[in-house]
This record gives C-alpha cells, structure tokens and sequence, in this order.
C-alpha cells in the first residue's frame, strides 16, 4: 500500500500494514498491537483498532523543539509586493485514538539551523523547495503547499522561516494538503512572516486546527508571527 496513509486504518481487516515516504504502520493479524516507525526508531502499543492517521506539521519528530519552519529555495528569487511564492513541506505524521496521539512519525531526515543573527535568532526545522510563481508545486504524498505572500517590501530572497505550529491544514476535493496562508513583509535587515488562520485557496477544507490547549509542548505556538533579524546575511557561514 503505497500514497498517503491518512484517515481510519484498522477498520476493515485484522491485519493491516502501509509503508510510505520513509514510515510504516502495521497492525498484527490479532489486529491488537500497533507498530509504527520511521527512520529514528519504533514504537508498539497495544490497542484496539480503528486509529486515525492525520496530517501534521514537521516540527513534531524526533525533538519537539521548535514551531517554527524555515523553508529554503533551490534558488534565490526576486520577489516583490503582492506576489505569492508557491512551497512545500514534509509532513509528521500522527496515530491518535479518541483524540489521544499513540505515535508520530517523520516522513523525511530532520534538520535544524539558526534562522537570524547569533543573539536573536530562532531555531528551525530546515526544508529545502522548488517554488512557483504561478500556480503550486505537485506535492507528494506527505507533503503540504505552502503560499508565501508578499505583503511589504521587494528583495532577492533564499527563503522564509514561519511558525508552522500556528498553521490550520487544509486539503482540497484531489486531496492535496495546504497550510494556512502565510504573509511575508520584508525589509533590508527584517523579515517577518505572520502565519494567518487564512485558506490560501478558496473552496478548501480544514483537516487540522493548531492543538491549543493544556497539552501543547511548544511555547512559541501562540506567536504566528516570525520576526528575525536577516542573519544570513551577516553571517554567511550560517547558510549551511
């Protein structure tokens, strides 16, 4: 079984296995012990099925350090106002049951870095994309698309960091996934970058809310604004 896992496995058979972008999930065939597993290790646990498999932001597996994602480009690009730069992301994946996570899985190798200057910089999730200016990226099957508009400012640019935490995941009637809109404004030294609770598109539906509440490990996933100083340039080495 090969595409995206998402939705309620378990329900149909016993036994029940999906591999895919770099994860596997499995029930035995007492259809009673669930495996899942990714590159950084294996879980097991006992429960009964159905589970559900949703979509989740890449900032979950293996550290929960972070809310925010910095998406770089292939390629520099030169934006200006009112355009909108077309990425995309890895996803996590989630197992909950009854609104509970059994386990998350990352679906690609996990990578960090410091996005602004050494002192008021913030840590990243690092992804590399290819982005549009026109229409958005095909994306795989554990991937989302990303819409950064340009609200203020024109600059040659080789990425933009925002708080993924804070995004709503949406998808559309072929299934694709989408986080929310994203707003980008720019100047010499400052990009700030303000993660809306906005659709990119018109006509999608929401899949996944931003999990506020009592249980929520990210301190930073109140604050949908990323605002950094542009450190890369200063500091070159940083680049990575």
């Amino acid at each position: 079984m090969n595409g995206s896992p998402w939705g309620d496995i378990g329900r149909d058979s016993k036994a029940f296995e999906w591999k895919g972008c770099g994860a596997s999930i499995s029930f035995d065939s007492n259809g009673k012990i669930l495996r899942a597993c990714d590159r950084y290790g294996c879980s097991e646990i006992i429960v009964d099925p159905p589970v559900r498999v949703i979509p989740a932001p890449p900032i979950l597996r293996p550290f929960s350090i972070t809310s925010v994602v910095f998406i770089g480009f292939t390629r520099r690009a030169f934006v200006q106002k009112h355009q909108t730069i077309w990425a995309k992301i890895p996803l996590d994946i989630e197992i909950a049951k009854d609104r509970q996570t059994l386990a998350v899985l990352a679906t690609s190798k996990v990578k960090y870095r410091l996005v602004g200057s050494l002192v008021e910089g913030v840590i990243a999730r690092n992804v590399m994309s290819d982005i549009s200016f026109t229409t958005p990226p095909t994306p795989g099957p554990c991937e989302a698309l990303v819409a950064l508009k340009i609200a203020r400012g024109s600059d040659v640019i080789d990425g933009v960091p925002f708080n993924v935490g804070s995004s709503v995941l949406y998808s559309d009637r072929g299934e694709r996934l989408y986080t929310s809109l994203v707003e980008v404004s720019l100047d010499h030294v400052i990009i700030d970058a303000k993660t809306t609770a906005y659709p990119p598109l018109p006509g999608l539906k929401q899949v996944r809310r931003p999990p506020y509440g009592r249980n929520v490990r990210l301190l930073s996933i109140g604050q949908p604004a990323v605002t950094v100083e542009r450190g890369w340039r200063l500091w070159p080495t940083l680049k990575g």
